[in-house]
């Protein structure tokens, strides 16, 4: 098995915690991630993803093998791949035959600017339209690509507009403006200098401890005291000492909720 990869030509291939259909799905491979492959058990592999180091099982009717060669040039190439920023992006092959629907955050290696080409290995693929995004400060850039997901529904393990988890949901908007977090909240807490809650930024984490001292949930803060974050789908709420105030149903969603800011002041400047 050493020295074994592969990389997702799906939309979205599940990753789960144990090899078999029944078990519960902890993240996602969007199309384009490449993956170490670290175990094989009848019709099932292990895998770890190369954006977030995640570990878990696939179906191995959804693994496309590339070459030891082909992956690390896609790693030393990184600066050429391009991250689709639009909700859903269509793809089409060199016949101009519709291929899939990408979800943002999806991987497109090689990218060709003039001709709007990307490939995997010797397959080549074309966008039919340029993405066109305004050149904003990143925290505007970084707001503005979280608001794009509103509704998109809750899904434990998804990264994808067609569901998230909280994480999932926060890593893909970081993504997508070319800044890489761990996968799961209890990782992403630890990246930069907590501050205080009145320190808080419009672009920064927010994340929420339990009477346990367990990270359960995060988010992204807003202005005027908001916050956009998955919860049962992706909303925007207001939060106050108090926790996060559901303006829908009008409770208190993360009540009493000790709450930590992480300042992305690192990578946002």
């Amino acid at each position: 098995m050493k020295n074994s990869f592969g990389i997702s030509e799906l939309s979205l291939i599940p990753i789960r915690k144990f090899p078999k259909e029944q078990s519960e799905m902890i993240s996602q491979i969007l199309f384009g991630e490449t993956f170490e492959i670290l175990e094989k058990f009848e019709n099932w592999i292990k895998i770890r993803n190369s954006f977030d180091n995640y570990e878990g099982w696939i179906d191995k009717k959804m693994f496309f093998p590339i070459s030891y060669d082909l992956f690390y040039e896609i790693l030393e190439n990184e600066s050429k791949t391009k991250i689709t920023k639009n909700q859903i992006t269509k793809i089409y092959d060199e016949n101009n035959t519709f291929v899939t629907f990408l979800s943002a955050g999806s991987n497109l290696h090689f990218f060709n600017k003039k001709d709007l080409s990307f490939k995997i290995g010797k397959k080549k693929f074309f966008l039919k339209n340029a993405e066109n995004f305004k050149n904003l400060k990143k925290r505007d850039e970084i707001i503005n690509s979280s608001k794009n997901f509103l509704n998109s529904p809750y899904l434990w393990g998804g990264r994808s507009i067609f569901g998230f988890d909280c994480s999932g949901f926060t890593q893909i908007v970081y993504k997508i403006n070319k800044i890489n977090i761990p996968r799961d909240a209890y990782q992403q807490i630890n990246l930069e200098e907590k501050i205080k809650f009145e320190e808080a930024k419009y672009g920064d984490l927010i994340f929420f401890q339990n009477e346990n001292k367990k990270i359960f949930h995060t988010g992204i803060m807003l202005k005027n005291k908001k916050i956009i974050h998955c919860s049962g789908k992706v909303r925007m709420d207001k939060i106050d000492k108090n926790g996060i105030f559901d303006e829908e149903k009008l409770f208190y969603s993360h009540k009493k909720t000790f709450k930590f800011i992480i300042s992305l002041k690192k990578f946002i400047f």
